[in-house]
């Protein structure tokens, strides 16, 4: 049996000094000795542990105002607001004095003015009810508890002890959960796939490398989704301050949500599935913008390389070896430290991007939102974060010593984003946003964040601790990335790539699964990782392929490439002093197989492109997790070792060591193997054969899937050719076309195909195409391929007419359609025993 691979600890001065010399090692432990001081002054403060006061609700509802949103409550302690924002979305806020709420506001919330939703309110002597269209809220008046039910009587959710309050100024939620519940979302989670059972945190922590179990990471999103036997729904949390979520740990079936300051404002979601709720959610917090399409490409980076002449050799290598890779990240520390930017280095960057662009890359550099000392001079003191005592705050970052801005502060964020403009100037294609938790680099090697008594300041005055807008921070810093990039880049699509976030951060930046470990451990956990951000309103997200921390081995880095093939982001990256994890770093038949791997991304680039742009529309997720497939199928709520891209493949990786084997479960209906064409029949587990080269993928019947020519890339001219492989069943496809780059969006230059399949009363199988939008693509004609007959067709017609040149091969049909084409049919020939060319079901 092959042993796991080692996670080395290697001595950390000695990593700093390697990556930024003495200079930096003396930078962690001057900020060392700063925060000790501050450490043992506020020590009380410091270990913020969690409250002791007791809970009380807000007791007996003593009166109802209604007005054109809801109602409004006056309660024993304080008043309680329901207003409806959608017929299956309800806002319920507290606060202690009323009728009169302030306008709620948040960065995470940017669907404010919603249309005004018709409802009428019943009242009775122990309850009154508000009822929209779609949903009815009962709220019970002594005490105060809220029950969302279908008008067919289904509960959706109901309070178990409702809103809590105390002392301190805390926040709590508890709501019942069903018994066959499952949860889900809540952000970047080191846990499977179903979160019951776990109490998690709300607040951003870099823990350095991570393991199963660990908690929290770099980003919460309070955003939780239950699934229940024909019913789905959502709480959104919103409330930014530290806080958990307890998902039936501390008591059975309770899920608590609680918040040691700031406002009691939560959402409540309804529906019948997951992209009802989901997308209910992301209209609400925001949705992502369409991506560059050079950014689905393969990207690569490592911490660090050498020299420009190094990452100059790296990308002459991919091109040599004939593997695709579209982005390769510059770091902070030896290429493009923004703090150490002269204007002699600002022209020696310039080349270095110029050259790569010459080689068909595009550039992404890394930036941390820390600015060293020598940069503050002369900068207002209140656009950083201070100590009570008026200090700045100082740590130690990639970039040496620095002090953190407060980009809760609109005039330090806009400072900050046009700090940026000197980088961007150099021709950088987008940027990687890294430490913004923020995170401080400590001479143990375990990273620190800020303590919670930093203090944010404006106009002289304190107007928030940082227990408050910690988990905003790297929102904000995402925000403010984002700006520059539009700022310089004006007219293309913006690239940010960071870790660290809150709810509504997905449309700023893409993310991934954070500093993961090298382990076949880590592998499994991707996936649910990265199904949960999905499940959070995340559209671009991804794991670091291979692991960022320890060394991969060649059969490890195979299956980890094959796994991320088919998520939206496929970015391989590694630390400083591990092992090299380029594909061709563990030599053949490593190389070979990692290259393909790589290739069928690029191949289904279209695919992927198209389930990303629907995802932009309605917010869906664009990974997803088979019990969508199959809602009321509790045994799927636990199945987190495969993902579905889109509503069409079926990814299955191979996860443990040595596998040649692995255990697929396919929901029900027809499936085919992409690889063989082969019919299977799903609800069901199948054992399949997957030998190194091989990743398990299925394809669901009825699914037409765009595809482009072997061996094309983003970096590429649009491709004048394109493959639509349809696989015979009932369903309906949508493709995605436009430029690649630029607001085709807004400006209407872009294409939707609706492409539906089916057979037709004569059991021919007909292929039904039309498409709305005015982009033109780059290609005439289609090749069409019809896979799964098992048996020459007698006439195969194109709109209507005899298709004028047809082949059938091995089970399928291939024909050349032009881009305008909208109907093909094809016809059996008479069988006494085969009535259609079809394999069905016996």
């Amino acid at each position: 049996m092959k042993k796991a691979p080692i996670l080395r600890k290697p001595d950390p001065l000695a990593v700093y000094t390697d990556i930024g010399g003495n200079r930096l090692v003396a930078a962690v432990k001057a900020a060392e000795k700063v925060a000790e001081v501050y450490a043992r002054r506020y020590e009380a403060t410091a270990a913020a542990t969690p409250t002791t006061q007791p809970w009380h609700t807000v007791g007996a509802v003593q009166s109802v105002m209604v007005d054109e949103q809801g109602v409004r409550c006056a309660c024993e302690a304080g008043w309680v607001e329901l207003h409806w924002q959608a017929a299956d979305c309800l806002r319920v806020r507290w606060q202690p004095n009323g009728p009169d709420f302030i306008p709620f506001e948040s960065p995470a919330v940017v669907a404010q003015n919603w249309p005004e939703v018709p409802f009428e309110v019943f009242d009775g002597d122990s309850s009154f009810e508000l009822r929209t269209h779609m949903l009815k809220c009962l709220i019970n008046k002594d005490p105060l508890r809220l029950r969302l039910e279908f008008h067919d009587g289904r509960t959706v959710c109901s309070d178990a002890r409702g809103i809590q309050l105390n002392s301190d100024g805390g926040a709590r939620l508890s709501l019942a959960m069903r018994r066959n519940e499952g949860g889900f979302g809540l952000g970047m989670r080191a846990f499977p796939l179903n979160l019951r059972g776990h109490r998690l945190q709300l607040w951003n922590t870099d823990p350095g490398a991570y393991q199963p179990g660990t908690d929290p990471l770099h980003y919460s999103i309070p955003f939780y989704l239950g699934v229940n036997d024909g019913l789905v729904y959502g709480v959104f949390w919103a409330n930014y301050a530290r806080g958990s979520v307890d998902v039936g740990a501390g008591t059975a079936n309770e899920l608590v949500f609680e918040s040691d300051t700031g406002e009691l404002c939560y959402y409540l979601f309804a529906g019948v599935d997951v992209t009802q709720v989901i997308g209910r959610y992301t209209e609400l917090t925001g949705r992502a913008e369409l991506p560059p399409l050079w950014a689905l490409g393969y990207q690569h980076q490592r911490l660090v390389y050498e020299s420009p002449q190094a990452i100059l050799e790296l990308a002459a290598e991919f091109r040599q070896r004939a593997i695709a890779c579209d982005v390769l990240y510059l770091d902070v520390c030896r290429v493009c430290d923004l703090s150490g930017l002269s204007a002699e280095s600002q022209d020696a960057l310039r080349a270095l991007v110029a050259e790569l662009h010459s080689m068909g890359y595009r550039v992404i550099a890394t930036v941390t939102p820390g600015v060293t000392v020598d940069e503050t001079s002369g900068i207002p003191a209140e656009w950083f974060l201070s100590y009570p005592d008026g200090q700045p705050v100082v740590g130690a970052t990639w970039t040496g010593l620095c002090r953190f801005p407060d980009f809760a502060n609109p005039e330090a964020r806009t400072w900050w984003s046009e700090r940026l403009l000197r980088l961007l100037d150099t021709g950088i294609d987008g940027i990687h946003l890294d430490l913004a938790e923020p995170t401080l680099l400590t001479a143990s090697g375990q990273p620190a964040s800020l303590p919670p008594y930093v203090q944010h300041q404006h106009n002289g005055e304190v107007y928030s601790d940082h227990a408050q807008l910690h988990n905003l921070y790297g929102m904000l810093a995402a925000a403010a990335v984002d700006h520059a990039l539009h700022h310089q880049r004006a007219g293309q699509r913006q690239f940010v790539m960071g870790r660290s976030g809150f709810a509504g951060a997905q449309r700023f930046m893409a993310t991934d699964t954070g500093a993961n470990t090298s382990s076949w451990a880590h592998l499994r956990l991707s996936i649910s990782m990265a199904l949960n951000l999905a499940l959070s309103g995340e559209i671009l997200v991804g794991a670091e392929v291979g692991g960022f921390h320890g060394d991969a081995d060649g059969e490890l880095l195979t299956r980890w490439l094959q796994a991320a093939a088919l998520m939206p982001l496929m970015r391989n990256a590694t630390f400083a002093g591990t092992q090299p994890q380029e594909p061709w770093a563990f030599g053949q038949p490593h190389e070979l197989i990692g290259r393909l791997a790589i290739a069928l991304r690029y191949r289904l680039m279209p695919y992927l492109y198209s389930a990303i742009a629907f995802s932009r529309e309605y917010g869906y997720p664009v990974i997803r997790p088979l019990f969508m497939m199959e809602p009321d199928n509790p045994h799927l709520r636990t199945i987190d070792d495969e993902y579905m891209l889109g509503n069409a493949l079926l990814v299955a990786p191979v996860l443990e060591p040595g596998a040649i084997h692995r255990s697929v479960y396919l929901p029900k209906g027809l499936w085919y193997d992409f690889w063989t064409n082969e019919p299977v029949w799903g609800g069901q587990a199948l054992m399949v054969t997957a030998p190194l080269e091989r990743l398990p993928l299925f394809v669901r019947a009825g699914a037409a899937v765009p595809m482009w020519p072997d061996d094309h890339t983003t970096s590429q001219s649009p491709s004048d050719k394109l493959i639509l492989r349809v696989y015979p069943g009932a369903g309906e496809s949508v493709i995605y076309e436009d430029d690649g780059d630029g607001p085709t969006l807004e400006q209407g230059d872009y294409r939707w195909v609706y492409i539906t399949c089916g057979w037709n009363e004569e059991r021919h199988f007909v292929v039904k195409r039309r498409t709305a939008g005015r982009y033109a693509p780059p290609y005439a004609r289609i090749n069409v391929e019809i896979v799964g007959i098992n048996r020459e067709p007698l006439e195969v017609r194109l709109d209507l007419h005899g298709a004028p040149l047809w082949y059938y091969d091995h089970d399928v049909i291939e024909l050349t359609a032009g881009d305008n084409f909208q109907r093909i049919e094809v016809k059996p020939k008479p069988s006494p025993m085969d009535t259609t060319l079809m394999h069905r079901r016996r």
